[in-house]
Protein backbone atom coordinates (compact mmCIF):
# COMPACT_ATOMS: atom_id res chain seq x y z
CA UNK A 1 0.00 0.00 0.00
CA UNK A 2 1.72 3.20 -1.06
CA UNK A 3 1.96 6.01 1.45
CA UNK A 4 0.03 9.20 0.79
CA UNK A 5 3.11 11.25 1.71
CA UNK A 6 3.95 13.48 -1.33
CA UNK A 7 7.30 12.75 -2.86
CA UNK A 8 10.19 15.14 -2.31
CA UNK A 9 10.49 15.97 -6.00
CA UNK A 10 6.84 17.01 -6.17
CA UNK A 11 7.32 19.37 -3.22
CA UNK A 12 10.41 20.91 -4.82
CA UNK A 13 8.60 21.35 -8.13
CA UNK A 14 5.61 22.91 -6.39
CA UNK A 15 7.87 25.34 -4.56
CA UNK A 16 9.59 26.38 -7.78
CA UNK A 17 6.23 27.02 -9.44
CA UNK A 18 5.07 29.19 -6.54
CA UNK A 19 8.29 31.22 -6.76
CA UNK A 20 7.67 31.73 -10.49
CA UNK A 21 4.15 32.94 -9.73
CA UNK A 22 5.47 35.51 -7.30
CA UNK A 23 8.21 36.93 -9.54
CA UNK A 24 5.92 37.26 -12.56
CA UNK A 25 4.42 40.71 -13.21
CA UNK A 26 1.50 41.23 -10.77
CA UNK A 27 -1.92 40.56 -12.24
CA UNK A 28 -3.84 41.78 -9.20
CA UNK A 29 -4.96 45.31 -8.49
CA UNK A 30 -4.29 44.44 -4.84
CA UNK A 31 -0.76 43.55 -3.77
CA UNK A 32 0.17 39.86 -3.53
CA UNK A 33 1.46 38.38 -0.30
CA UNK A 34 5.25 38.20 -0.12
CA UNK A 35 5.29 34.51 0.84
CA UNK A 36 2.02 32.57 0.55
CA UNK A 37 1.87 29.26 2.35
CA UNK A 38 2.32 26.17 0.17
CA UNK A 39 -0.04 23.38 1.21
CA UNK A 40 0.57 19.67 0.81
CA UNK A 41 -2.36 17.27 0.86
CA UNK A 42 -3.19 15.80 4.24
CA UNK A 43 -4.05 12.62 2.36
CA UNK A 44 -5.06 11.48 -1.08
CA UNK A 45 -6.89 8.54 -2.60
CA UNK A 46 -5.98 7.33 -6.08
CA UNK A 47 -8.36 4.98 -7.91
CA UNK A 48 -8.07 2.88 -11.07
CA UNK A 49 -11.21 4.56 -12.40
CA UNK A 50 -12.57 7.97 -13.36
CA UNK A 51 -14.06 10.26 -10.74
CA UNK A 52 -17.55 11.45 -11.68
CA UNK A 53 -18.86 13.28 -8.60
CA UNK A 54 -17.71 15.00 -5.41
CA UNK A 55 -19.22 16.55 -2.28
CA UNK A 56 -18.08 17.69 1.18
CA UNK A 57 -20.04 18.36 4.36
CA UNK A 58 -20.21 21.89 5.77
CA UNK A 59 -17.76 21.03 8.57
CA UNK A 60 -15.37 19.25 6.19
CA UNK A 61 -15.46 16.07 8.26
CA UNK A 62 -17.01 13.87 5.54
CA UNK A 63 -16.17 13.69 1.85
CA UNK A 64 -17.95 11.57 -0.77
CA UNK A 65 -16.95 10.85 -4.35
CA UNK A 66 -18.12 8.54 -7.13
CA UNK A 67 -16.11 6.70 -9.76
CA UNK A 68 -16.74 4.98 -13.07
CA UNK A 69 -14.49 2.14 -14.32
CA UNK A 70 -12.10 2.84 -17.15
CA UNK A 71 -13.00 -0.54 -18.63
CA UNK A 72 -16.51 -1.92 -18.92
CA UNK A 73 -15.72 -4.83 -16.61
CA UNK A 74 -15.08 -2.59 -13.59
CA UNK A 75 -17.45 -1.36 -10.88
CA UNK A 76 -19.27 1.93 -10.51
CA UNK A 77 -18.71 2.88 -6.90
CA UNK A 78 -19.46 5.48 -4.23
CA UNK A 79 -16.82 6.13 -1.55
CA UNK A 80 -17.29 8.01 1.73
CA UNK A 81 -14.22 9.08 3.75
CA UNK A 82 -13.67 11.06 6.92
CA UNK A 83 -11.34 14.06 7.20
CA UNK A 84 -8.45 11.87 8.43
CA UNK A 85 -8.52 9.79 5.23
CA UNK A 86 -10.26 6.76 6.72
CA UNK A 87 -12.84 5.03 4.54
CA UNK A 88 -16.21 5.08 6.30
CA UNK A 89 -18.12 2.99 3.75
CA UNK A 90 -18.52 2.34 0.04
CA UNK A 91 -21.05 0.73 -2.24
CA UNK A 92 -21.16 -0.49 -5.84
CA UNK A 93 -23.80 -0.07 -8.53
CA UNK A 94 -24.35 -1.76 -11.86
CA UNK A 95 -24.82 1.55 -13.69
CA UNK A 96 -22.70 4.68 -13.92
CA UNK A 97 -23.12 7.03 -10.95
CA UNK A 98 -23.31 10.56 -12.32
CA UNK A 99 -23.20 12.56 -9.09
CA UNK A 100 -23.35 12.60 -5.30
CA UNK A 101 -24.84 14.95 -2.71
CA UNK A 102 -24.25 15.04 1.06
CA UNK A 103 -26.48 16.49 3.77
CA UNK A 104 -24.57 19.25 5.54
CA UNK A 105 -23.98 17.09 8.63
CA UNK A 106 -23.17 13.90 6.71
CA UNK A 107 -26.23 12.04 7.98
CA UNK A 108 -27.48 11.31 4.46
CA UNK A 109 -25.87 10.67 1.08
CA UNK A 110 -27.70 10.72 -2.27
CA UNK A 111 -26.56 9.54 -5.69
CA UNK A 112 -27.97 9.75 -9.21
CA UNK A 113 -27.44 7.04 -11.82
CA UNK A 114 -27.35 6.85 -15.59
CA UNK A 115 -30.92 5.53 -15.83
CA UNK A 116 -32.24 8.57 -13.89
CA UNK A 117 -32.77 6.55 -10.72
CA UNK A 118 -31.81 8.11 -7.39
CA UNK A 119 -30.87 6.50 -4.08
CA UNK A 120 -30.57 7.73 -0.49
CA UNK A 121 -28.22 6.22 2.10
CA UNK A 122 -27.96 6.66 5.87
CA UNK A 123 -24.73 7.86 7.49
CA UNK A 124 -23.03 4.45 7.62
CA UNK A 125 -24.13 3.19 4.20
CA UNK A 126 -27.56 1.68 4.84
CA UNK A 127 -29.70 2.00 1.70
CA UNK A 128 -32.89 3.79 2.74
CA UNK A 129 -34.62 3.81 -0.63
CA UNK A 130 -34.07 3.87 -4.38
CA UNK A 131 -36.46 4.89 -7.14
CA UNK A 132 -36.70 6.30 -10.66
CA UNK A 133 -36.78 10.07 -11.08
CA UNK A 134 -35.71 12.66 -13.66
CA UNK A 135 -32.06 13.47 -12.91
CA UNK A 136 -29.31 14.22 -10.43
CA UNK A 137 -30.35 14.64 -6.78
CA UNK A 138 -29.42 17.41 -4.34
CA UNK A 139 -30.06 17.11 -0.61
CA UNK A 140 -31.32 20.15 1.28
CA UNK A 141 -28.96 21.38 4.03
CA UNK A 142 -30.89 19.71 6.84
CA UNK A 143 -31.47 16.54 4.84
CA UNK A 144 -35.25 16.93 4.97
CA UNK A 145 -35.86 16.85 1.23
CA UNK A 146 -34.07 15.77 -1.91
CA UNK A 147 -34.56 17.57 -5.23
CA UNK A 148 -33.93 15.83 -8.56
CA UNK A 149 -33.47 18.18 -11.52
CA UNK A 150 -34.28 17.12 -15.08
CA UNK A 151 -30.99 17.59 -16.93
CA UNK A 152 -31.67 15.31 -19.88
CA UNK A 153 -35.17 13.82 -20.22
CA UNK A 154 -37.46 15.33 -22.88
CA UNK A 155 -41.21 15.44 -23.35
CA UNK A 156 -44.06 17.63 -22.11
CA UNK A 157 -45.12 15.03 -19.54
CA UNK A 158 -41.68 14.94 -17.90
CA UNK A 159 -41.34 17.18 -14.81
CA UNK A 160 -38.66 19.83 -14.71
CA UNK A 161 -37.89 18.72 -11.16
CA UNK A 162 -39.17 16.37 -8.47
CA UNK A 163 -38.99 16.82 -4.70
CA UNK A 164 -38.81 13.84 -2.32
CA UNK A 165 -39.09 13.65 1.43
CA UNK A 166 -36.21 11.76 3.03
CA UNK A 167 -38.64 8.89 3.60
CA UNK A 168 -38.80 8.45 -0.19
CA UNK A 169 -42.26 9.95 -0.64
CA UNK A 170 -42.55 12.28 -3.63
CA UNK A 171 -44.04 15.48 -2.23
CA UNK A 172 -43.99 17.79 -5.26
CA UNK A 173 -43.10 18.02 -8.92
CA UNK A 174 -42.84 21.04 -11.19
CA UNK A 175 -43.92 20.71 -14.81
CA UNK A 176 -42.56 23.01 -17.47
CA UNK A 177 -41.32 22.27 -20.97
CA UNK A 178 -37.54 22.12 -21.16
CA UNK A 179 -34.49 20.84 -19.33
CA UNK A 180 -32.44 22.26 -16.50
CA UNK A 181 -29.00 23.62 -17.39
CA UNK A 182 -27.83 24.97 -14.03
CA UNK A 183 -29.42 24.78 -10.58
CA UNK A 184 -28.81 26.02 -7.04
CA UNK A 185 -30.49 24.95 -3.80
CA UNK A 186 -30.28 27.67 -1.14
CA UNK A 187 -29.63 27.12 2.57
CA UNK A 188 -33.33 27.86 3.11
CA UNK A 189 -34.61 25.46 0.44
CA UNK A 190 -35.19 27.93 -2.41
CA UNK A 191 -34.51 26.77 -5.97
CA UNK A 192 -32.77 28.90 -8.58
CA UNK A 193 -32.50 27.29 -11.99
CA UNK A 194 -31.83 28.12 -15.60
CA UNK A 195 -33.15 26.16 -18.59
CA UNK A 196 -31.59 25.36 -21.93
CA UNK A 197 -33.93 27.84 -23.65
CA UNK A 198 -32.51 30.75 -21.62
CA UNK A 199 -35.25 31.05 -19.03
CA UNK A 200 -34.28 31.44 -15.36
CA UNK A 201 -36.64 30.90 -12.41
CA UNK A 202 -36.59 31.39 -8.65
CA UNK A 203 -38.90 29.00 -6.80
CA UNK A 204 -39.19 29.80 -3.10
CA UNK A 205 -39.24 27.35 -0.19
CA UNK A 206 -43.07 27.32 -0.36
CA UNK A 207 -42.89 26.06 -3.96
CA UNK A 208 -43.99 29.32 -5.55
CA UNK A 209 -42.43 30.81 -8.69
CA UNK A 210 -41.50 34.27 -7.38
CA UNK A 211 -39.32 35.41 -10.29
CA UNK A 212 -38.65 34.43 -13.89
CA UNK A 213 -36.82 36.03 -16.79
CA UNK A 214 -35.70 35.16 -20.29
CA UNK A 215 -32.02 35.59 -21.12
CA UNK A 216 -30.13 35.17 -24.39
CA UNK A 217 -30.13 31.35 -24.18
CA UNK A 218 -27.05 31.23 -22.00
CA UNK A 219 -27.88 31.90 -18.33
CA UNK A 220 -25.02 29.63 -17.37
CA UNK A 221 -23.95 30.71 -13.86
CA UNK A 222 -26.18 31.02 -10.77
CA UNK A 223 -25.73 31.80 -7.08
CA UNK A 224 -27.85 32.55 -3.99
CA UNK A 225 -26.43 34.32 -0.95
CA UNK A 226 -25.67 31.82 1.85
CA UNK A 227 -27.78 31.61 4.99
CA UNK A 228 -30.18 34.52 4.35
CA UNK A 229 -30.94 33.88 0.62
CA UNK A 230 -31.82 37.58 0.23
CA UNK A 231 -29.83 38.01 -2.98
CA UNK A 232 -29.22 35.99 -6.12
CA UNK A 233 -26.94 36.39 -9.11
CA UNK A 234 -27.09 35.30 -12.76
CA UNK A 235 -24.15 35.16 -15.15
CA UNK A 236 -24.76 35.02 -18.89
CA UNK A 237 -22.01 33.57 -20.99
CA UNK A 238 -21.63 33.43 -24.75
CA UNK A 239 -23.86 35.87 -26.63
CA UNK A 240 -23.93 38.65 -24.04
CA UNK A 241 -21.39 38.01 -21.25
CA UNK A 242 -22.52 39.77 -18.07
CA UNK A 243 -23.32 39.37 -14.39
CA UNK A 244 -26.47 40.61 -12.71
CA UNK A 245 -27.33 40.93 -9.02
CA UNK A 246 -30.95 40.76 -7.88
CA UNK A 247 -32.75 41.17 -4.60
CA UNK A 248 -34.90 38.23 -3.56
CA UNK A 249 -37.95 40.17 -4.76
CA UNK A 250 -36.55 40.01 -8.30
CA UNK A 251 -35.51 43.68 -8.41
CA UNK A 252 -32.33 44.14 -10.43
CA UNK A 253 -29.66 45.94 -8.40
CA UNK A 254 -27.01 46.15 -11.11
CA UNK A 255 -25.64 44.60 -14.26
CA UNK A 256 -22.04 44.55 -15.50
CA UNK A 257 -20.79 43.48 -18.93
CA UNK A 258 -17.94 40.96 -18.87
CA UNK A 259 -16.12 40.88 -22.23
CA UNK A 260 -13.87 38.08 -20.93
CA UNK A 261 -16.89 35.85 -20.22
CA UNK A 262 -18.25 34.18 -17.09
CA UNK A 263 -18.78 30.51 -16.26
CA UNK A 264 -19.34 30.60 -12.45
CA UNK A 265 -20.61 33.09 -9.87
CA UNK A 266 -20.60 33.00 -6.07
CA UNK A 267 -22.14 35.25 -3.39
CA UNK A 268 -21.08 36.13 0.14
CA UNK A 269 -23.60 36.36 2.98
CA UNK A 270 -26.12 39.18 2.58
CA UNK A 271 -24.78 39.67 -0.94
CA UNK A 272 -21.85 41.67 0.45
CA UNK A 273 -19.65 40.49 -2.42
CA UNK A 274 -20.23 38.88 -5.80
CA UNK A 275 -17.42 36.76 -7.22
CA UNK A 276 -17.22 36.07 -10.95
CA UNK A 277 -15.07 33.34 -12.47
CA UNK A 278 -14.54 32.80 -16.19
CA UNK A 279 -12.78 30.06 -18.13
CA UNK A 280 -13.29 30.89 -21.81
CA UNK A 281 -11.33 31.36 -25.02
CA UNK A 282 -10.18 34.64 -23.47
CA UNK A 283 -8.46 32.77 -20.63
CA UNK A 284 -9.17 32.53 -16.90
CA UNK A 285 -10.29 35.42 -14.77
CA UNK A 286 -11.49 36.01 -11.22
CA UNK A 287 -13.22 39.29 -10.32
CA UNK A 288 -14.72 40.50 -7.04
CA UNK A 289 -17.51 43.08 -6.88
CA UNK A 290 -19.10 44.81 -3.91
CA UNK A 291 -22.85 44.64 -3.34
CA UNK A 292 -23.13 48.06 -4.99
CA UNK A 293 -21.42 46.74 -8.13
CA UNK A 294 -17.97 48.30 -7.71
CA UNK A 295 -15.07 46.19 -8.99
CA UNK A 296 -12.69 45.45 -6.10
CA UNK A 297 -10.03 43.59 -8.05
CA UNK A 298 -9.52 41.23 -10.98
CA UNK A 299 -7.09 38.43 -11.79
CA UNK A 300 -6.66 37.49 -15.47
CA UNK A 301 -4.56 34.87 -17.25
CA UNK A 302 -4.69 34.65 -21.02
CA UNK A 303 -4.50 30.86 -21.24
CA UNK A 304 -7.74 28.86 -20.67
CA UNK A 305 -7.77 26.03 -18.14
CA UNK A 306 -8.01 22.42 -19.29
CA UNK A 307 -10.99 21.67 -17.04
CA UNK A 308 -14.04 23.78 -16.19
CA UNK A 309 -12.75 25.24 -12.94
CA UNK A 310 -14.48 27.66 -10.57
CA UNK A 311 -14.01 30.10 -7.69
CA UNK A 312 -16.14 30.49 -4.55
CA UNK A 313 -16.59 32.94 -1.70
CA UNK A 314 -16.35 30.94 1.56
CA UNK A 315 -19.53 31.61 3.60
CA UNK A 316 -18.11 31.68 7.14
CA UNK A 317 -14.65 33.11 6.51
CA UNK A 318 -13.22 36.15 4.70
CA UNK A 319 -11.75 33.89 2.04
CA UNK A 320 -11.98 33.17 -1.67
CA UNK A 321 -10.91 29.80 -3.06
CA UNK A 322 -10.19 29.41 -6.77
CA UNK A 323 -9.05 26.67 -9.11
CA UNK A 324 -6.24 27.95 -11.30
CA UNK A 325 -4.23 26.41 -14.14
CA UNK A 326 -0.95 28.05 -15.14
CA UNK A 327 1.47 26.64 -17.73
CA UNK A 328 -0.03 23.16 -17.28
CA UNK A 329 0.38 23.33 -13.52
CA UNK A 330 -2.73 23.01 -11.38
CA UNK A 331 -3.60 24.70 -8.09
CA UNK A 332 -6.29 25.45 -5.61
CA UNK A 333 -5.50 28.94 -4.28
CA UNK A 334 -6.80 30.90 -1.29
CA UNK A 335 -7.21 34.68 -1.40
CA UNK A 336 -8.24 37.29 1.12
CA UNK A 337 -11.17 39.50 0.14
CA UNK A 338 -8.58 42.21 -0.51
CA UNK A 339 -7.05 40.04 -3.26
CA UNK A 340 -4.01 39.02 -1.22
CA UNK A 341 -2.74 35.54 -2.07
CA UNK A 342 -2.74 33.55 1.19
CA UNK A 343 -1.89 29.99 0.19
CA UNK A 344 -1.36 27.72 -2.80
CA UNK A 345 -2.25 24.01 -2.91
CA UNK A 346 -0.56 22.32 -5.91
CA UNK A 347 -2.32 19.31 -7.44
CA UNK A 348 -0.40 17.10 -9.91
CA UNK A 349 -3.23 16.74 -12.47
CA UNK A 350 -6.04 18.87 -13.94
CA UNK A 351 -8.71 19.59 -11.31
CA UNK A 352 -12.25 18.94 -12.49
CA UNK A 353 -13.98 19.98 -9.25
CA UNK A 354 -13.33 20.99 -5.66
CA UNK A 355 -15.33 21.58 -2.46
CA UNK A 356 -14.61 23.84 0.52
CA UNK A 357 -15.87 23.56 4.10
CA UNK A 358 -17.97 26.50 5.30
CA UNK A 359 -15.14 27.81 7.48
CA UNK A 360 -12.61 27.49 4.65
CA UNK A 361 -10.37 25.10 6.54
CA UNK A 362 -10.80 21.91 4.50
CA UNK A 363 -10.53 21.52 0.72
CA UNK A 364 -11.37 18.39 -1.30
CA UNK A 365 -10.04 18.55 -4.88
CA UNK A 366 -10.86 15.92 -7.49
CA UNK A 367 -8.89 15.04 -10.60
CA UNK A 368 -9.94 12.39 -13.11
CA UNK A 369 -8.25 9.64 -11.09
CA UNK A 370 -7.62 10.89 -7.54
CA UNK A 371 -8.99 12.86 -4.61
CA UNK A 372 -6.70 15.25 -2.71
CA UNK A 373 -7.69 16.46 0.75
CA UNK A 374 -6.15 19.61 2.23
CA UNK A 375 -6.26 21.12 5.70
CA UNK A 376 -5.29 24.79 5.34
CA UNK A 377 -4.07 24.77 8.96
CA UNK A 378 -1.96 21.68 8.43
CA UNK A 379 1.78 21.85 9.13
CA UNK A 380 4.39 19.24 8.28
CA UNK A 381 4.05 16.05 10.31
CA UNK A 382 2.60 12.55 10.18
CA UNK A 383 0.15 12.00 7.35
CA UNK A 384 -2.67 9.51 7.07
CA UNK A 385 -1.96 6.18 5.43
CA UNK A 386 -4.53 4.91 2.94
CA UNK A 387 -5.27 1.54 1.45
CA UNK A 388 -5.32 2.06 -2.30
Amino acid sequence: MPSVRPCVLLRIAAGMVVVSLLVCPPLWSAQLAASPKVLTSLWHKRVAAQLTGLDLTWDGQTVAFTVAPVESAGEHRLYVFDSAGREVWNTARGLKILGVSLATDGQYTAIGLMDFSIALFAKHGELLWERKSVGLPYISPRGEIMVAFNNGMGGLATPLLEVFHRTGEKVWSFHRHGRVWRSVLSDQGDLLLSLWNGEALLIDRKQRVVWQQMFAKDAMALAISPEDAHYFAVGTGVLDPSIQLFERTGRLLWRRSLPLGVTEVSLAKQGAFLLSYGNTIHGQHVALYSRSGELQWMYHMKEPATEGLKAVVVPDESLIVAGIERHRRYYVQGFALSGELLWVAPVPEPIFDFRVSRDGRYIAAATDSALYFFDTQFTEGAKAQLQE
